[in-house]
């Protein structure tokens, strides 16, 4: 026989008339040391538990059905722990979404755990003026979303488990999103294990943040928004057929490391990073080939470094620097048919280098401004560098290794160096200084 229930706990009662210790030491208008423990099986059950100005409090939810509903509320406090288990019934039939929802505020050193077997899942967590909060989320099936969203927090951690190591299978189509808004030292970690993962982590005000994305299978996507953060530290690791994509505007000090990795084709990483200071980017694409980079730091930016490693044919990498000072930018492409367009723009005492190892690759390297200079080099056959530099004080070395190679200098301003070197036959070297 199924059991049809609704339990409603307000304040979460269960033992406190036991614990004679616990009541002296609490306010009359609060809780300590309570526990609940709600299990439903059976269909379209609801728990709902509130806690108000409770502390080192106990919630455990276990709804084994097909259409479960669970719902914690909690003000004030700390300490507390919620447990929710959310299982679809063997040999059932019509399932249907189960819902988590747990929203705290003013809370501290809270931690909440979920756990989602079936499809169409859907878990949410909200937390508010709280610090050093553990909040957990695991989901396996088809078609689940996890979201998390953190308001003035600091200190907290979050964990979005998407059919990897935590979880007992496989998620396909999973949807993982963390917003958080004036947050201080948080981390956030998701990770999703089969195909057509999508994670979206948005950041805005204040820093010291961890970010990492984890990412397996094909057809993944990751994104992450920066606004007005500092020294916040971004990972994101994907293997199959990725896309990274970071935006990032004001703030500086931050730290972003993309590593797309496997057999797949067709990855794409995108960075853009608007108005900011003392950045640093760094991508790896291996793989079978046809990879796309875009890394562009612009509005004035000083002090970035940008470090690109592309392995296997027909990559394409795509950097700009504009502005600012002290700016460098590494490219290191191994195979064949590679191409690499790197400009620094309106800029001084900045760097750009290049290395190309393979046959029918080609550079072209672009500055403008004083101070600066251009290292470019090549090794294999049919390879080709177009440097350009204008503004005075440049230098220029090229160096290629290997046959049938074409090299070009050009500057324009005063005081330029330029440097070519060539082993090999039929090679040729174009230099124009004006």
């Amino acid at each position: 026989m199924r059991l049809k229930a609704s339990v409603l706990a307000m304040g979460i009662i269960a033992f406190a008339s036991s614990n004679a210790m616990a009541d002296e030491a609490a306010p009359a208008s609060q809780s300590f040391g309570e526990r609940a423990a709600v299990t439903q099986t059976g269909d379209r059950n609801n728990a709902a538990i509130d806690q108000q100005a409770s502390s080192y409090d106990a919630v455990s939810v276990l709804q084994s059905t097909n259409g479960a509903s669970a719902q914690v509320t909690s003000k004030s406090g700390g300490g507390n722990w919620t447990n929710i288990v959310q299982t679809t019934l063997p040999g059932a039939s019509g399932e249907s979404a189960s819902t988590t929802t747990v929203a705290q505020s003013g809370a501290f050193n809270t931690k909440n755990s979920v756990f989602q077997a079936g499809d169409n899942h859907q878990a949410t967590v909200t937390q508010s003026d709280s610090k050093s909060d553990s909040n957990r989320i695991g989901q396996v099936g088809a078609n689940d979303t996890a979201t998390v969203t953190q308001t003035r927090t600091s200190g907290n951690f979050v964990s979005i488990d998407q059919g990897t190591s935590r979880s007992a299978g496989k998620v396909l189509e999973a949807r993982a999103e963390v917003n958080e808004t004036d947050t201080v030292g948080n981390g956030v970690q998701v990770s999703q294990g089969m195909s057509n993962g999508y994670a979206y982590v948005e950041i805005n005000r204040f820093g010291g943040n961890n970010i990492a994305i984890q990412q397996t299978g094909g057809l993944t996507d990751a994104r992450v928004y920066q606004s007005a953060e500092m020294g916040d530290n971004i990972t994101i690791y994907q293997s199959g057929t990725e896309s990274a994509v970071i935006h990032a505007n004001n703030g500086g000090y931050n730290r972003t490391n993309i590593s797309q990795v496997g057999a797949g084709e067709f990855n794409v990483a995108f960075v853009n990073q608007d108005d900011a200071f003392s950045n640093r980017v760094s991508i790896g694409q291996t793989g079978f080939g046809s990879n796309v980079a875009y890394v562009f730091q612009v509005d004035g930016e000083s002090n970035d470094h940008t470090y690109v490693n592309q392995g296997g044919w027909m990559n394409r990498l795509t950097s700009l620097q504009d502005g600012g000072n002290n700016n460098a930018l590494t490219s290191i492409q191994t195979g064949n048919s590679n191409v690499a367009s790197l400009t620094q723009a309106t800029s001084s005492f900045s760097t750009i280098g290049s290395l190309q190892d393979g046959t029918s690759n080609s550079v072209t390297a672009s500055q403008s401004g004083f101070e600066e200079s251009l290292l470019l080099a090549q090794s294999g056959t049919n390879n080709s560098i177009d440097s350009i530099q204008s503004g005075s004080g440049n230098r220029a070395y090229l160096s290629q290794v290997g046959a049938t190679n074409i090299s070009s200098v050009s500057q324009a301003g005063t005081g330029n160096l330029a440097a070519v070197s060539q082993s090999g036959i039929a090679n040729s070297a174009i230099v124009n200084q004006r």
